[in-house]
């Protein structure tokens, strides 16, 4: 476990939303526990989101979560060729 003071680089319990639509003022919640994904209409008209990861203990040993917006990602295929000597 690390210290108050210390910081680390590992990425111990990655979670990936799936694909769905999110508008903005929408609140987005990730429990740790078993349960069903779902989610509700809010009295504003916005819509609260509901994921889980299924996990039977804690997973945080800290109060610190890493969270990243990415709106565009993409995977590419590199081909390498190989070099051919004459």
């Amino acid at each position: 476990m690390l210290k108050e003071t210390e910081f680390s680089a590992s990425i111990t319990h990655p979670y990936w939303f799936p694909d769905k639509k999110v508008s903005k003022g929408d609140l987005v919640v990730l429990y740790s526990k078993k349960g069903n994904n779902s989610f509700k209409e809010n009295s504003d008209k916005t819509s609260t989101h509901f994921y889980y990861r299924d996990i039977e203990s804690s997973i945080l040993e800290s109060n610190i979560v890493l969270i990243v917006e990415a709106n565009t990602w993409g995977i590419e295929k590199t081909i390498q060729k190989d070099s051919v000597s004459n």
